[in-house]
Parts: C-alpha cells; structure tokens; sequence
C-alpha cells in the first residue's frame, strides 16, 4: 500500500515536471522533495511506522499545491515601471507613482 502512494505521488511529479518543463518549478520540486523523503522513510524499513491515511493526506495536498502551481506556467510576471504618466490616486500626474503593464 505504501509503494502504491509513493507512486501515485511519483506519478504526479513527472506529470507536473513534463508541464512545466522543469524540476525546479515549484509544483515538481515540492512533490519530488516529498518523493524522497517518503521513499526514504519506507527504506529505512519499520523502525518507525508510516501512516498510509497520512500519506493519502499528503499526496492530496502536494496535488493540489502542484495543479495550482501550473496554473501560471507561462505567464508573464507584472511588469511594475516609474514613469511621467503615472497618476497617484488623485489623477494628478507624479513621478513617484508606479506603472502596471
């Protein structure tokens, strides 16, 4: 049952991974950090016990931290520039104010 959630979890890093296009996204870094700890875990044998109910918590929640983290791949960030035309909250112009493209 425990190789079975850490495949899942496997599963779900290369897929976030293959969408992303790199490791080092949020969604597949999270999920591949937990990969190995939970296979390290199991590896150590049954020193210490292993939920499998904590380990279904877990895959859920890395699920759903990687399906939001794909949610911006390939956007833009906020483009934030200082400016002449840029209007402070009275819509007078001031240098000061930021511009959002």
């Amino acid at each position: 049952m425990d190789l079975l959630i850490l495949m899942v979890l496997v599963v779900v890093a290369l897929l976030t991974r293959a969408v992303s296009g790199n490791w080092l996204a949020p969604g597949p870094f999270f999920c591949l950090f937990w990969v190995v700890n939970i296979a390290v875990a199991l590896a150590a044998g049954r020193s210490f016990p292993v939920s499998p109910t904590g380990l279904w918590i877990l895959v859920s929640l890395l699920t759903s931290f990687a399906v939001g983290s794909l949610a911006f791949v390939g956007q833009q960030g906020v483009n934030l520039q200082y400016g002449d035309d840029a209007q402070n909250c009275h819509g007078e112009n001031d240098e000061s104010e930021l511009i959002v493209q």
